[in-house]
C-alpha cells in the first residue's frame, strides 16, 4: 500500500475520524460507530437511525448499545443516500424496490 500525500491524507482526514480509518484498515471484522458511517455516507446520525427503523440496516450493537456498522451496512446506506438524492426515493421507496429486486 502506497502512503497518503499530504493532500489526501488531509482530505481524508477531514472526511471521517482517524479512529474510522485506523478501524477500516485493521481487519475484516472492524465496525464503526454511527458518526464515523455518517460522515463517510454525508448524511445525519439521525437520518441513518431513521433508515434503521424502516429496515435498511440492522447493525450490531456494543455491549454498552452503541450501534456498530460494518463495510457492507456503509455500502448500504451509501446506496439509499445515493437512491433518495438522485433518483428522489425516500426509505419506503427503497424499502420497496429492495424486495423486487430493484
Amino acid at each position: 500500500m502506497t502512503p497518503l500525500t499530504s493532500v489526501k491524507r488531509k482530505i481524508l482526514l477531514h472526511s471521517i475520524s482517524k479512529a474510522a480509518i485506523e478501524a477500516m484498515s485493521s481487519d475484516a471484522k472492524s465496525y464503526l460507530k454511527i458518526g464515523d458511517v455518517a460522515r463517510l455516507v454525508g448524511v445525519s446520525p439521525s437520518a441513518i437511525r431513521g433508515w434503521e427503523s424502516l429496515g435498511l440496516t440492522r447493525p450490531l450493537r456494543s455491549e454498552s448499545r452503541y450501534r456498530l456498522y460494518s463495510k457492507e451496512d456503509v455500502r448500504q446506506l451509501k446506496k439509499a443516500r445515493y437512491l433518495r438524492k438522485v433518483r428522489g426515493l425516500n426509505g419506503r421507496g427503497r424499502i420497496a424496490g429492495s424486495h423486487q429486486g430493484a
